[in-house]
């Protein structure tokens, strides 16, 4: 930019009497002449020195100040600009102002005391933005002036979290990010519960179980309710009568029903089983059979022969006791699998007087049956009656005395024999089924 250099003064002007040498013949009057001119000429010489000098420094200031103000280098990173005779800073907020005072321009922009952070995602630089948000329950950014740095919190960043769901003999779930959400879900008969403001979830059993349970004797139907496929079945053929002792002879315990507990029959919703309900069996007889479909469980036997205890219920049931002195007891009916038990058999009746009958077999070695009956009037006992897991049989009846019948809630039990003397023998208890599902 151009400057105005203030004008310079004249140059001091040399006397007339120094230019002319003007003087007179009188010696004197010449000498003082010339004394006269060197004095003016001294003084000449003295006001050009001062003059020149002014000048000069005039000039130099002059020069200086060109020099001064010549402008500013301007770089991009380090790089020289071609230099114009302006310099427009744009820009939001950014301004440039004249400092007299420390002879500067000073330009003001704002945010420029950083360069601010690079953004990864794991380990991958993003976009670069004006600003950065952060999102989040309990997320803090802070200024942290101390530091030099920005100071962001995110709560439960320390905690360690499962991130795989294992359940033996199925493939797990694995979360795919850190904001992965697994989902439960309820199946068949299970409720899922949460509660947000304990942090809870609650599982449980929508399903009721329901039970038929009859012991009455007799034949029926159940109809199947809607969504049932399966029920659990307990069932227990009926018990078997004790012998009628003869003259000489007690009689034999009778045999215990077969046993069949939490077997899993299949059922078709909707439909109807019928069921049967064995009916215990009378001095003399058989239990009868306890059924549910086609699945069967059979009723002890009564002795078949005199004095002999009635064999249990099902294939391999008990061995009745035979007639001896005193007679045996019966055997302990074995299980076919860990549901399904057979009968086990009565105790044989004494055979002459003076002897007492055996004790019925356990319910599969669980009970004792009951008891044999003692002599009485020279007569012997009646065998006692196998036992089932309801309770023990009818005991055998001393001599001259009946048998005892199988306790009502002893299902499957058998009766006891008749003590010696045409003694009747007790009845067998009835036959049991329940039924139960969700």
């Amino acid at each position: 930019m151009a400057r105005r250099v203030e004008r310079l003064g004249p140059l001091p002007q040399l006397p007339e009497e120094v230019r002319s040498g003007a003087g007179g013949n009188d010696g004197d009057e010449a000498c003082r002449l010339q004394n006269g001119r060197n004095i003016a000429r001294d003084r000449y010489n003295v006001d050009l020195r001062r003059t020149l000098e002014e000048w000069r420094a005039r000039i130099g200031e002059a020069i200086d100040q060109a020099n001064a103000g010549g402008g500013h280098i301007i770089q991009d990173e380090g790089t020289d600009l071609t230099q114009r005779t302006h310099l427009n800073f744009v820009g939001a907020g950014v301004t440039a102002t004249d400092d007299s005072a420390n002879n500067a321009t000073v330009v003001t922009i704002p945010g420029g005391g950083g360069s601010g952070h690079v953004i990864q995602d794991e380990g991958t630089p993003l976009t670069n933005r004006a600003n950065l948000n952060f999102i989040g329950a309990g997320v803090t950014a802070t200024d942290n002036s101390g530091t030099g740095a920005t100071d962001v919190t995110i709560p439960g960043g320390s905690q360690n979290l499962f991130e795989t769901i294992a359940v033996s003999g199925q493939s797990s779930v694995v979360a795919d990010s850190p904001t992965d959400t697994l989902t439960l879900v309820a199946g068949t008969g299970v409720t899922i519960t949460t509660n947000a403001s304990t942090d809870t979830v609650t599982i449980a059993s929508s399903l009721t179980t329901q039970i038929i349970e009859t012991t009455t004797p007799g034949t029926g139907t159940i109809s199947i309710p809607a969504g049932v496929s399966a029920m659990f079945v307990v069932a227990i053929g009926a018990g078997a009568g004790g012998q009628t002792s003869g003259a000489s002879t007690a009689g034999g315990g009778g045999g215990a029903g077969e046993l069949v507990s939490g077997m899993l029959i299949s059922v078709t919703a909707g439909g109807t089983v019928a069921y049967t309900v064995g009916a215990g069996g009378a001095a003399d007889n058989d239990g009868g059979y306890t059924a549910f479909g086609s699945f069967i469980a059979l009723g002890g036997k009564t002795g078949i022969s005199a004095g002999r205890g009635g064999v249990g219920g099902g294939v391999s049931g008990g061995a009745g006791g035979i007639t001896a002195n005193p007679g045996t007891g019966g055997g302990v009916g074995l299980a076919s699998s860990s549901l399904w038990f057979c009968g086990s058999g009565g105790g044989g009746g004494g055979n002459s007087t003076g002897s007492a009958g055996g004790n019925g077999g356990g319910a599969g070695g669980r009970i004792a049956g009951g008891t044999g009956g003692s002599v009485a009037s020279s007569q012997g006992g009646g065998g006692g009656g196998a036992s089932s897991i309801y309770g023990a049989g009818g005991a055998g009846g001393n001599g001259n005395v009946a048998g005892t019948a199988a306790g009502a809630t002893a299902y499957g039990s058998g009766g006891g024999g008749g003590g010696g003397g045409t003694k009747a023998g007790g009845a067998g208890a009835n036959g049991y089924l329940l039924l139960s599902w969700t």
